[in-house]
């Protein structure tokens, strides 16, 4: 496995800070599951969050 598969580059969104992460795993029963791997998303906010975060901001007292 290169690298590559392993870690994202910085120029990546992946690279370039947190974001959600969905771990995987497979077995028979809950105690008894093998780790098969992580899977990084990325998933942009969509138009027009960070106004309405701003507006939901303002409303709340602080």
């Amino acid at each position: 496995m290169s690298d590559a598969c392993v870690r994202p580059r910085p120029e990546s969104p992946l690279g370039r800070g947190a974001g959600p992460v969905l771990a995987l795993a497979s077995g028979p029963e809950l105690g008894r599951l093998t780790f098969l791997g992580l899977v990084g998303i990325i998933d942009p906010p969509r138009a027009g969050v960070k106004e309405a975060v701003q507006v939901l901001s303002d409303l709340m007292p602080m």
